[in-house]
Order: C-alpha cells, then structure tokens, then sequence
C-alpha cells in the first residue's frame, strides 16, 4: 500500500504569526480565544501541515503595516481587489476560499436611489475604520462623497438610524451576523447598489511563497472534503459559494 505525502510535511515545521481586525464571522474574539471561519480554515490547514499559528487582534491599519513590514505572516482572509497596488506587490495569496458581496446599505425609509456611484455625490458613508475600497477612492479622496470611519460594524447601521450617515458599507456575512446576534434589525435597511463581487483568500507576506503551493492543496483537499463549506455553514446559516 502507499500514501501521499504532501510536499508542505517535508518543510521544517514554522510557527506563523496571523494579525487580524475584528470582522464577524471570519475573526473574533470570542472570550480569550481567536474564532470565526478563517480561524478554524487555516488553524486546520496549519495542523495537517505540521505548523503552527499564533493570532493577535489588531486594528486594520496596523495589521496592514505589520504585514507590509513582514511582522506578521498573514493578515487572514482579504481580497486582492481591496488592495493598494504597492500591497498587492507585497504580498500573496491562497487560492480563493469563498465570493463576498459587498452592497451600498441605506434606511428603508430613504427615498433616494442608487444605480450608479454618482448618486452618492454630496452624501455621507459610513465604512469600518480601515476598509478600502478602490472604485470609490476618486470620490472619498476628492470629498465628493464624504467618507466617515467609524471602527465598530455594529455603529454602522445605527449611524444611517440616527440620520448621522445616509448610506454605510458592508459585506453580506457582516450584515447577517449582526442581524443575528440582535445588533441589526436587518428589515430596517435595505441593500441598494453593489460595490463588489469579492474574491476572499488568505492574504500572506511575499515571504510566505516558498509555503504557498502546499497550503494550497491543502485548501483544495479541504474544499473537496466539504469541510470549508461546512465551516462556512456553522458560522453562517447560509447557503455559500465555494469556488
């Protein structure tokens, strides 16, 4: 008989440093202890390559100058369609773990529309402290739509709420889980424009290549395995896509 070995078992065993914001479902603390889905992803990709991995939570600026600086390993999951070009040069990423759409939210009382990014022209978006978000960087950087941060997700809704924001940013997993743990009334608000279709993988220092090819097969034994999706599933309630 015979067995495979994948290439990741025959690397010196590392133990690699992850940095992340607090963004539900995917990084948590939950008490003491790091959670959500891409804790439990790579925290199994990590033991069936005989590594190991330590998180700190961090907020989203630092964790991209730790990881700029090759501080940190990995910055978890992000999207290469969030990055700056000098971020994207600066690093790698895994194969893509799952698609997240990102919508324009406002109350379900406004009456104003958004079929294109001009209709927010002269209005006030609340995004989490941090985020980018690249299709709207002539207009933040130009004061054209104004751009208020604000570090907490669950202040978002509640800042359109209290007329102190007409629309907020948020991805489709963010606004569920809030909504589900009772931080959101979801039937409050509605989605009106979507922003994007992202592509989330696990976003890594250059110097993680060397590593890259192995813990990809491992995503894609993971994937084929049901176990993403299911991790996914448990955190979620919800039907997802796995590429």
């Amino acid at each position: 008989c015979c067995f495979l070995m994948h290439p990741f078992q025959q690397v010196q065993a590392k133990s690699f440093k992850a940095g992340s914001d607090v963004w539900y479902p995917f990084f948590y603390m939950n008490g003491d202890q790091p959670d959500g889905i891409a804790v439990k992803i790579i925290s199994e990709v990590m033991k069936r390559s005989h590594h190991t991995i330590e998180f700190r939570c961090l907020p989203n600026r630092r964790v991209r100058v730790l990881l700029a600086h090759d501080e940190i390993d990995t910055g978890l999951l992000d999207a290469p369609l969030w990055q700056t070009k000098e971020e994207r040069a600066a690093s790698v990423f895994s194969s893509i773990i799952l698609t997240i759409p990102e919508y324009v939210y406002v109350s379900k009382f406004s009456s104003f529309n958004v079929e294109r990014r001009e209709n927010l022209l002269g209005k006030k978006v609340v995004i989490n402290a941090g985020y980018l978000y690249p299709s709207f960087d002539e207009y933040f950087n130009t004061n054209k739509i104004i751009k208020i941060e604000n570090p907490k997700a669950e202040n978002l809704p509640l800042m359109v709420a209290m007329h102190r924001a007409d629309a907020f940013f948020m991805d489709t997993y963010l606004f569920g889980y809030l909504s589900r743990q009772g931080l959101v009334r979801a039937s409050d608000f509605k989605p009106v424009f979507k922003i994007s279709e992202a592509e989330v993988a696990f976003k890594f220092h250059k110097s993680f290549e060397p590593y890259l090819n192995e813990f990809n097969q491992i995503i894609e034994d993971l994937k084929m395995e049901g176990f993403v999706e299911k991790v996914v599933q448990d955190y979620t309630r919800q039907a997802v896509l796995i590429p």
